[in-house]
C-alpha cells in the first residue's frame, strides 16, 4: 500500500456527493425546475432524467421472450457549469454533484454541493434522507512494460487458479466491506478499461471507490453531513491501500 499525502496529478475523473431522499408526496417536475432561475449563471445548460424500465415475459414451452412493456420515466434534470466541470442533479428522490477531471480538493467540491443541498431542500422540501455518499472514479494510467506485472501497481489483484497460466489480460473485481463502528460501507471495484492498449504506453485501469451509509437521517442534514464528511477518510484510506508506492508516486 501507498503512502497518503495529497497528490499533485490525482487520478480522479469524477467525484460525487450523493444524497438519496424520501420525497414529499406532492412533489413535482415542474417543482424541480424552480431551482433553474437560482442557478442558471453557473448551470445554464439543463437535460431532463430519464429513468427506463423493461418488462419481459418468457415463454417457457417455447422458450422465447416477448417484450411486454418499455417506459421511460422522467425523473429529474440535469444541469452542467459553464465550463462543463461539475454537473448538478436535482432528482425527484434526491440531489447529487459531481466534478469531472481535472479535481481540485475535496472542500471545494463539499461546499458546492452543500450549497446546492440547501437550494434543493428549500424547494423540494423532502421528508427524510435515506442514503448519502461519496464516490470517486479513478484512472490509474499504468505505464508499459511492467517490471513484473501488475502487481507493480496495484495491491488487490485478482488470484488466478492453479493450473492455468499465471497470467491475465483483463479483470473485474468488487468487494464490499462494512466500516464499523460507523455503519458505512465502501465498495471497492476494479477493472481494465475498454481501450485499445498501444505497447510501450499505458494499460488503463479503473479504480471505483463508493463510500456509502444507508438510514433514516432528518432533514436537517446534520448528521448526514457528518457522514459524508467522514466518508473523505474511508475513501483515502481504501485508495491509498488498493495502490503501491510506486503507483502513488506517479500521481505525485
Amino acid at each position: 500500500m501507498a503512502r497518503q499525502r495529497h497528490l499533485n496529478n490525482a487520478p480522479a475523473f469524477e467525484a460525487v456527493i450523493d444524497i438519496k431522499v424520501k420525497p414529499s408526496p406532492d412533489i413535482t417536475l415542474s417543482k424541480l425546475q424552480e431551482v433553474k432561475s437560482t442557478i442558471s449563471a453557473e448551470y445554464p445548460i439543463e437535460q431532463e432524467l430519464v429513468e427506463s424500465s423493461l418488462e419481459i415475459k418468457l415463454d417457457a414451452k417455447s422458450k422465447s421472450m416477448e417484450t411486454v412493456s418499455a417506459d421511460a420515466l422522467a425523473i429529474g434534470y440535469r444541469y452542467d457549469s459553464t465550463d462543463k466541470m461539475r454537473i448538478a442533479q436535482f432528482r425527484l428522490n434526491g440531489f447529487a454533484l459531481s466534478r469531472l477531471k481535472p479535481y481540485s480538493q475535496w472542500e471545494d467540491l463539499r461546499n458546492e454541493a452543500h450549497k446546492l443541498w440547501n437550494l434543493y431542500c428549500s424547494v423540494l422540501k423532502p421528508e427524510m434522507i435515506t442514503r448519502v455518499a461519496v464516490r470517486y472514479i479513478n484512472r490509474l494510467e499504468l505505464p508499459l512494460p511492467f517490471k513484473k506485472g501488475f502487481e507493480d501497481y496495484l495491491t488487490a489483484l485478482p488470484p488466478i487458479p492453479k493450473g492455468l497460466p499465471q497470467i491475465f489480460n483483463s479483470f473485474l473485481t468488487r468487494i464490499i466491506v462494512p466500516l464499523e463502528p460507523s455503519k458505512a460501507t465502501v465498495a471497492i471495484t476494479q477493472a481494465i478499461e475498454p481501450a485499445i492498449v498501444i505497447p510501450g504506453r499505458v494499460v488503463p485501469v479503473l479504480l471505483d471507490i463508493d463510500v456509502f451509509k444507508v438510514g433514516m437521517f432528518d432533514i436537517d442534514g446534520i448528521e448526514a453531513w457528518d457522514a459524508i464528511d467522514s466518508f473523505r477518510g474511508f475513501k483515502n484510506d481504501a485508495f491509498f491501500a488498493s495502490i503501491t508506492e510506486e503507483m502513488a508516486t506517479l500521481c505525485d
